[in-house]
């Protein structure tokens, strides 16, 4: 499906999302077309996809081309121009909530730098998708999947100004808590607002271990705590720590321990 051009989709946004995205488009400039000085009410980010063009922020004006991105903070007067003789065609996203600010600021972007650090041709084409997803109708969860993968694309590597840590932290803390249900390694990255990708450089960095792995040991150590400290069946014990077959969650303990659930019970309890 092509992108309507010109057309600024509005999308829904609901109560306390995490991530809001207001609207999001595609344009195809004519020579000079501008727009501003104007001052917005959320973050709005634009990729250019072909052409030139400036923008202008804080004082400084920034010469733009094909893979460059540049975000409009909220509440920072901003004006951008299309070149006069190679009008740029871009694409936007309006976007909120509480996990925007450190998403972006993931991306290299901030308040004092409003261009992406490297261009990336890659994530404009992730926003025209995203835009082509919107004019089909597409609902708020697929929308904000496309979001996060187009935004995971641009996300600086881990250590990067500190900030693979803070996503390794967050990551763990979600699988903490949710180890008993079903997650996935799909879950913790929707969860951070991360790629899959992203995520793995993030805990082989951060912890030597991929996230399946990390999510794996988690449940097995708390399938041994409940060996040692309760009389749950092995069955109720699998079930307890998020496996729903007990053959593959006595298969995996016996890998990790070297022996079976009922066999580390026993002499876990008799050095007790």
């Amino acid at each position: 499906m092509r992108v309507i051009d010109g057309i600024d989709f509005l999308l829904d946004r609901p109560a306390g999302s995490v991530l809001a995205l207001y609207h999001c488009g595609q344009q195809t400039c004519a020579p000079g077309h501008a727009f501003g000085p104007a001052i917005r009410a959320h973050f709005l980010v634009h990729a250019v996809l072909s052409g030139r063009g400036q923008f202008t922020c804080q004082g400084h004006t920034y010469a733009l081309g094909p893979g460059d991105a540049f975000l409009i903070w909220p509440g920072v007067s901003t004006y951008y121009a299309a070149d006069g003789q190679d009008p740029w065609t871009y694409c936007w996203v309006g976007l909120d909530g509480e996990d925007a600010e450190e998403m972006l600021r993931a991306c290299g972007f901030s308040r004092e730098q409003p261009i992406l650090p490297q261009p990336c041709p890659a994530f404009g084409e992730a926003l025209r998708e995203l835009a082509q997803a919107a004019g089909a109708g597409k609902g708020h969860y697929a929308l904000l999947g496309l979001a996060y993968s187009a935004f995971g694309l641009i996300a600086r590597e881990p250590g990067a100004q500190g900030e693979g840590p803070g996503y390794l932290a967050r990551a763990m803390a979600y699988i903490r808590h949710n180890y008993p249900y079903e997650i996935t390694v799909a879950d913790v990255a929707r969860q951070v607002g991360l790629s899959r990708s992203y995520l793995y450089k993030v805990f082989m960095a951060g912890r030597g271990v991929s996230p399946a792995r990390y999510i794996a040991d988690t449940r097995l150590e708390a399938a041994a705590g409940l060996l040692e400290q309760t009389d749950l069946s092995v069955t109720e014990v699998c079930y307890s720590v998020g496996y729903n077959l007990p053959a593959a969650f006595t298969k995996a303990f016996r890998k990790k321990y070297g022996v079976a659930p009922m066999g580390y019970r026993r002499a876990n309890r008799q050095r007790r």
